[in-house]
């Protein structure tokens, strides 16, 4: 299994890099760079993830899932509570310690350790991360009050 976590990160650092010295000559323009990173949000990853919602529907599937999303919520609470205490001046860092991307690396090495059909366990976190990067996050920015997760705007009382 370390072997084929190593094999994936190697293999998207690479694919990184190579992006990366892409666009430095000049080989992929800004434009080129979002039509990319469009067809990656918009068509790649949501294919992988309906992908892995073609499971077998059975109790344990289901109930396997309501434990992905109770993490997944467990998660991002305490994420945005640790977050806010510890960037509570600091929006912007806020929302970068507060919110991970795990479909652009995560959904390829879940699929790689574990198989295609485990992105059905992922799903969950990578739609709440979604939902709140649009609502909690965009109301960070606005410096208004975050539309969900109130408890986080509290949070900034408490000094460390």
């Amino acid at each position: 299994m370390t072997a084929i976590l190593i094999t994936q990160v190697l293999t998207m650092f690479l694919l990184a890099a190579i992006g990366m010295i892409m666009f430095k000559k000049n080989r992929i323009t800004m434009e080129g760079s979002k039509t990319i990173a469009n067809l990656l949000i918009f068509l790649s990853l949501p294919s992988v993830i309906i992908q892995g919602f073609l499971v077998e529907r059975d109790a344990l599937h289901i109930q396997m899932l309501l434990y992905s999303i109770l993490a997944a919520v467990a998660m991002m609470v305490i994420a945005i509570i640790v977050s806010r205490l510890l960037f509570h001046n600091d929006p912007t860092a806020h929302f970068a310690a507060a919110f991970s991307n795990p479909g652009f690396f995560g959904v390829p090495v879940i699929t790689a350790i574990l198989s295609p059909s485990a992105v059905f366990f992922i799903a969950p976190l990578i739609a709440l991360l979604n939902l709140l990067q649009w609502t909690y996050g965009v109301g960070l920015w606005k410096k208004k009050k975050a539309v969900l997760l109130p408890l986080a705007e509290g949070c900034s009382q408490h000094r460390l």
